[in-house]
């Protein structure tokens, strides 16, 4: 489709990546449009970087992105999706802060630090 579309110079599809976080650093924004997910560990990839995030308002995207720090948009709105996507360029300061607050989420509530500690309670309180 990419190459159909002869969208090959602006849409890279390079397979399967060892250095996510190298990738990651080079974005200005991670979107994540899936009807599910599993884990959500590409979520918490990219807030790690101090991206800001778009993606759908399904379970366990709904968790870690906040106004404060994406956009939520409904699966099968793809009107909302596509007005998100179109405006981000001329929200450069807003998606500055909400990839700080991505950061800082990913600081104070997933840090290894923090999941050591929680589960040292969950083990204590077990015990």
């Amino acid at each position: 489709m990419v190459k159909s579309a002869n969208l090959l110079d602006r849409i890279l599809l390079p397979g399967w990546q060892a250095n996510v976080i190298e990738w990651l650093s080079n974005f200005n924004v991670f979107l994540l449009y899936s009807k599910w997910e599993g884990l959500h560990v590409s979520i918490l990839e990219a807030m790690s970087v101090g991206l800001p995030i778009v993606a759908s308002n399904i379970s366990g995207n709904n968790e870690l992105v906040k106004d404060s720090n994406g956009y939520l948009i409904s699966i099968n709105d793809v009107d909302k999706l596509e007005d998100i996507l179109l405006s981000l360029p001329s929200k450069k300061s807003e998606l500055k802060l909400k990839g700080e607050n991505s950061l800082s989420i990913i600081k104070n509530k997933y840090s290894l630090k923090k999941f050591i500690a929680n589960y040292e309670k969950l083990y204590e309180e077990v015990t």
